[in-house]
This record gives C-alpha cells, structure tokens and sequence, in this order.
C-alpha cells in the first residue's frame, strides 16, 4: 500500500510540474539597426520578434552569424527561422515564411560627387557598376536587371568602402543600414557625411521570417509565431517599439 501510495505521488508531481515552454531558435546577421549585437536589445526588429513569440506563449533564443550561413543552417534545420528576410520566389520554395513585420527602404547612394543620373528606374542605372551584397534580395526588378553591371561584396561595409574607394559608382541598400554602418564602422565614420542618398528610393521591401522546412513540428511553431504577431500588431505594440529605438 506504501509502495501504491508513494507511486501515486510521484507520478502527480511528475505531472503537475510545468513544462517549459517551447523555444523557437532565430538567427540573422549582424544588420544594424534592425538586429545587432552592440544595440540595445539586438535591434528594434529583434524586439518584435522577441515580444510576437512572448504573445504566443514561446521562448525565442536569438544567434547573429554570417548570412550565408544563417540561410544554409536554418534550410538543413539547425535553427528554426532565420528573420529579417525580404520575400522571393526562390526562397518560399525553401523555407515557410511568417507574416511581415517591418518595412525596408533600398535605395541607391553615392558618394558625394559622382555623378549618376537615377530617376527612379533601374534602367537609369545601366551605365554604372552598382554595389550589391552577395545573397541578398534588393528588388524584383532590380535582382533580375542582368543588363547592369553589379559589383558584390560580403557585407555592408565593404561595399560601402568601394562606393568610397571609387571602385563602384553606386550602392545598392537599406536606407537604415547604409547611414548607420557609415556612423558605426570605425573605418568609414570620418568619410559619414559623403554619403548621398538618392530619391526616390528602388522600393520597399517587407521584412519576414523564414522558418525551415526541414524539423517536425515546424507549422505549429509558424502558426504561433503569426499569432503572437498579430496581436502585437493589433495592439499597437509595434509602433511602441519602433518609437523607443527612435524610429
């Protein structure tokens, strides 16, 4: 009977302790001031991110790597989702996208000085070499211009150090990102105000999620994400976040 009793006991408190809630892996790459390592909180988007899966009832654990690799290590399913993404075809053959939940501005810059004649179009830009990074989505018709002679490098910097350098006429990119690696990066923060952003700006791109197709169970985690989402973006907490980083 004691054995009887003492079974019974561990077995209501096996069931009565909480389980952990379930955690959703995120990783993106260094890309201020949507996500970074040395702004607060990771960046405003990573905040949104943060604050969707805390509406959802999920823990979210957040990684910054290389591009590439946050692409390749979320398709084979070592993470979950990979978030700032742009939409593209391509892609959503790959992995499962989430609802949007910021905007992105690309635009064209120069160096201040260079002389090119955008309008608007991108067939404007066919006699410049423009900048671009190397597996990233700028626009629809931009991305397909095979026409215009594109420059790639592996990140912002970079390319913005051969906008610099004289090495490309142009650079294609964030608006955000583009002024504020000029601020941060300790090798072109003196050369910040040569920087020229040129109206009106290619598009404008929302930004998602991409989650893997490659783990069990992944819709379920998709679907919680879009839920907490949505609430955030009912409830005006989005808008919230965005004023607190200044935007």
């Amino acid at each position: 009977m004691k054995r009887l009793l003492l079974g019974c006991a561990i077995a209501f408190l096996l069931f009565a302790t909480p389980v952990s809630a379930e955690t959703i892996t995120f990783v993106t790459n260094e890309w201020a001031p949507y996500a970074s390592e040395n702004a607060k909180g990771m960046g405003f988007t990573t905040a949104i991110v943060k604050e969707a899966c805390k509406r959802a009832g999920v823990d979210a654990k957040f990684k910054i790597m290389p591009w590439k690799r946050c692409l390749a290590t979320v398709k084979k399913g070592q993470y979950d989702a990979v978030y700032n993404a742009y939409y593209n075809e391509e892609r959503a053959k790959i992995y499962h996208y989430t609802d949007d939940y910021a905007t992105s501005d690309i635009v064209i810059a120069i160096k201040k000085g260079n002389s090119v004649n955008y309008d608007g179009s991108v067939e404007s830009l066919r006699p410049y070499t423009i900048g671009v990074l190397k597996g990233y989505v700028n626009t629809a018709e931009f991305d397909k211009a095979d026409y215009i002679k594109k420059e790639e490098a592996t990140d912002e910097p970079t390319s913005l150090e051969k906008l610099m350098g004289g090495r490309v006429d142009a650079v294609s990119m964030d608006k955000f990102v583009a002024l504020a690696t000029m601020q941060n990066d300790p090798d072109l923060k003196a050369k910040a105000d040569m920087l020229e952003i040129l109206s009106p700006p290619l598009g404008t791109n929302k930004i998602y999620a991409m989650f893997t197709r490659n783990k069990p169970g992944i819709e379920q985690k998709v679907e919680a994400f879009n839920k907490g989402l949505a609430e955030i973006k009912a409830d005006g907490t989005i808008e919230k976040i965005m004023k607190e980083y200044g935007f």
